[in-house]
């Protein structure tokens, strides 16, 4: 533990001016949200949204926000029981005991079989989907975990599950326009390092698990950069976001909030100085109601792909563009269809899809 513990204060240390804005999204974060447009004022009737990870944390009081403006939700969760209990859950906290606007849905992210077979499903209902929320995440895994697919953890939930889900509905979002994806992504991302994004099992370099969730979070970006790329003119907008430090379920591995007496403690302090999963998710809502609005002109982007790509705090923020580029979004691109193509997910079939959308 002291090992890990000192490799992650070596890669804090080595970007201190992104360490001092992680920090300060750590200390400050409550006190920079400001100007939000409020989702509830805003109305999502006849609107699809799908969201991943919508049991705990930000994805479910994202749910909740748009529940309450009336959208039309597909709640995916890692279990179709905790897909349920969530549906369940929304309508206590709603006042309401039936509804049809819920569609419980289950995959878990970390298996591509079961993603594929969730856009199966997705299909089959035969609707639009005008948001794709790609929430679901892990952070910070302790030991290195690998997926019966062969890739590391944090890779694999964060990028290729969310990669892969959004390349079989592509067609359906595009019939869908105008559409959004949304990435949930982190300010972490500045930690990662491109010309390692190939070596998604950590066989090359040592695995220090900020790193890899780093890692995963410039995947996002890139993703979202790449996605937004092959979908000009086509009417499906995407975006990445970063929602803060927020006290949530993805913490679970952490073994600080764990810790007898320590664990009670660093909750109670964290809970004043971390954002709620209500106050994570405002950025998020606060893009869906910029786009139903359309009024607000810093909504859409013009010629330039990284121009509002990345939203922070409720407005758009400038990406790192050392890191954030056509070489390393195309990079990573390559990368992820040549796994789904190893691995037999995609296959000539389904090839062509891509020809045609992007």
């Amino acid at each position: 533990m002291a090992l890990v513990q000192l490799a992650s204060l070596k890669v804090f240390l080595s970007k201190p001016f992104v360490t001092l804005d992680v920090c300060s999204d750590f200390l400050l974060g409550r006190w920079k949200l400001n100007n939000c447009k409020e989702i509830e004022n805003v109305s999502l009737e006849n609107k699809t949204i799908l969201v991943t990870g919508c049991n705990t944390g930000i994805g479910y009081a994202t749910c909740l926000k748009l529940a309450r403006a009336k959208a039309r939700l597909l709640i995916c969760c890692r279990t179709l029981q905790k897909s349920k209990a969530t549906a369940e859950r929304l309508k206590k906290d709603l006042g309401i005991h039936e509804t049809t606007r819920f569609c419980c849905l289950e995959a878990d992210m970390a298996d591509l079989n079961a993603v594929s077979t969730l856009a199966k499903r997705i299909l089959e209902l035969n609707e639009p989907i005008h948001f794709l929320v790609l929430n679901a995440g892990v952070m910070q895994a302790a030991k290195k975990k690998m997926t019966r697919d062969g890739l590391e953890l944090h890779f694999a939930v964060n990028h290729m599950g969310h990669f892969l889900l959004t390349y079989l509905l592509l067609p359906r979002l595009i019939q869908s326009a105008p559409s959004s994806v949304i990435v949930v992504t982190s300010n972490a991302y500045e930690y990662g390092k491109p010309e390692k994004l190939a070596d998604y099992r950590f066989v090359n370099y040592p695995y220090i698990p900020v790193s890899a969730y780093a890692q995963s979070k410039l995947a996002n970006i890139l993703f979202a950069y790449e996605l937004r790329k092959r979908m000009k003119d086509k009417g499906v907008e995407v975006f990445a976001v970063h929602p803060g430090a927020v006290l949530s379920d993805i913490y679970r591995e952490e073994w600080l909030l764990h810790a007898p007496v320590i664990g009670f403690f660093s909750k109670r302090l964290l809970s004043y100085i971390m954002r709620t999963p209500t106050e994570g998710a405002s950025t998020i809502t606060a893009l869906i109601a910029n786009a139903i609005c359309s009024s607000d002109p810093s909504f859409r982007h013009v010629n330039d792909l990284s121009s509002n790509l990345y939203w922070k705090d409720c407005k758009p923020q400038n990406v790192n563009n050392d890191l954030v580029n056509d070489v390393s979004s195309e990079f990573l691109w390559r990368v992820s269809l040549s796994i789904l193509q190893e691995l037999g997910i995609v296959n000539e079939k389904i090839l062509p899809i891509e020809e045609r959308c992007c």
